[in-house]
């Protein structure tokens, strides 16, 4: 746990990630904020850099994906706490591009 503000209900932690098949791993932040006024928590779990597939910084570029690391870790804690989806789509849909 990185930080937390009990007067604002926050909390940002840490957690390793692994970039696809890349041999180093990434830092992602958590945050979770809770609104007691309207009975939600906003939560969100994002990478702090990204790579990129050869070349790099060029228009052609294309960021390496996570492998839905950031996803399962929110899918996670929302199931271990009960909270209940507000998500539109299917739980069992993928986490692909269309």
């Amino acid at each position: 746990i990185a930080e937390t503000d009990p007067a604002r209900r926050y909390l940002r932690a840490t957690a390793p990630s692994q970039i696809s098949n890349y041999k180093a791993t990434d830092v992602d932040d958590l945050e979770v904020l809770i609104s007691a006024e309207k009975g939600i928590v906003f939560h969100r779990s994002a990478s702090r850099e990204s790579v990129f597939f050869f070349p790099p910084q060029n228009i052609y570029s294309v960021p390496l994906g996570d492998n839905g690391s950031n996803r399962g870790r929110l899918e996670a804690l929302r199931k271990t706490l009960g909270w209940e989806s507000t998500n539109p789509r299917p739980e069992e849909e993928e986490d692909s591009p269309r």
